[in-house]
């Protein structure tokens, strides 16, 4: 996992800090923050199957996140799974109670524009955990389009690292 830097607000306070991560058959175990609540983008790169659909959205309700959003292919799939899970995980009596708070976002299917919805996260914790499912040309452009927009907002850009495959269970 990498951080990207931060996105800086007018004054220069700092707003929140972007992590990446490229994921293949499941989310990150360990979260560098340990137990602490964070804002997630999940960006679907192309089709998965249902069986893969639902494990990602039990995983994702498993974590401490206010915010999920998800973009990319099957966005929509994904969301409604991650509202199921959370239902039937106990963390809301039934969808629509907003923990987490979810949307989707069907009209960003490439990296770049991916990128730009998760930049503008719509979470309000300090911490982005962009999760990026699908090949690694397709991940390393979705992290390239995103520190360009938070390079945009400041000098706290942080040096460029190697994206890790997640094979974790």
């Amino acid at each position: 996992m990498q951080s990207l830097g931060f996105q800086l607000a007018e004054d220069g306070t700092r707003l929140r800090e972007y992590f990446a991560k490229w994921c293949e058959e499941s989310l990150p175990a360990k979260l560098p923050w340990g137990a602490g609540e964070f804002d997630l983008f999940l960006a679907v790169g192309h089709q998965l199957a249902r069986a893969q659909c639902e494990s990602f959205a039990s995983q994702v309700v498993s974590y401490n996140v206010d915010w999920v959003q998800i973009a990319g292919c099957d966005s929509q799939l994904v969301h409604d799974l991650v509202d199921q899970a959370a239902v039937a995980s106990g963390r809301q009596a039934q969808v629509g109670e907003g923990s987490p708070m979810t949307s989707w976002h069907d009209d960003a299917l490439d990296p770049e524009a991916m990128a730009e919805t998760a930049y503008n996260c719509l979470g309000s914790t300090s911490r982005v955990l962009c999760l990026f499912i699908g090949d690694l040309p397709d991940a390393s452009k979705f992290v390239d389009r995103l520190k360009q927009l938070i390079r945009q907002t400041g000098p706290q850009v942080l040096p460029n690292t190697s994206l890790e495959r997640t094979h974790e269970r």
